[in-house]
């Protein structure tokens, strides 16, 4: 009977990563509780890391990196998820599209992540994810995608973090067929590892 066991959840949490970060071909994984809370988890681990001191200031974050990029195209319902931790949302392009220069222009001193929103607001005219994740990576900007309905294929598990998306973020409830208040949260480790710190 489980309710007679007694475990460390921490502990718990951190084994199921590593094996579903295995069994995704990830570095790291976790399971949030749904996944708009992995896409704020995922900001918060963007903005100040694993930083203690400085976890402590949200939703202030005045002097720290406080803002995410995100394609005009692209924006949702679930804006909220990531600004609730305080940052800006800085607004590239327009409703027929976004250039490269959009992004580069944007991009300064502040950008704590870039945000990519797969789904049905994806349309020819936005800057390709691969091209946000090569401008990115020169600047060393993570770029989170939420991919939260995007599965089948299976491989999107890991389809994204090899392009070289730093995290993408999947529903728990959707078709993975978990709980609908979970959520999956793949890719890079040390992301992951400050996302265990917040959560």
């Amino acid at each position: 009977n489980a309710s007679g066991c007694f475990i460390d959840l921490d502990e718990l949490q951190r084994k199921v990563g590593e094996r579903i970060a295995t069994l995704t071909h990830n570095e790291a994984a976790y399971v949030s509780s749904g996944a708009a809370a992995g896409l704020t988890l995922a900001t918060a681990a963007c903005v100040v890391g694993d930083d203690a001191t400085k976890r402590n200031v949200f939703p202030d974050l005045s002097g720290l990196k406080n803002e995410v990029i995100v394609q005009r195209l692209h924006r949702n319902g679930y804006d909220y998820a990531v600004r609730q931790v305080g940052v800006k949302l800085v607004e590239i392009g327009d409703e027929h599209g976004t250039k490269r220069d959009d992004l580069l222009n944007a991009i300064n001193s502040k950008t704590a992540s870039i945000f990519w929103f797969q789904g049905a607001m994806n349309k020819p005219s936005e800057l390709p994810l691969q091209e946000v994740i090569a401008i990115a990576k020169t600047k060393d900007i993570p770029v989170i995608v939420d991919a939260a309905a995007q599965l089948p294929p299976v491989s999107n598990l890991w389809n994204f973090t090899k392009m070289g998306a730093a995290l993408a973020i999947f529903s728990g409830g959707k078709e993975l067929s978990g709980p609908q208040s979970s959520g999956l949260v793949l890719g890079r480790a040390d992301l992951i590892e400050a996302i265990r710190f917040h959560a």
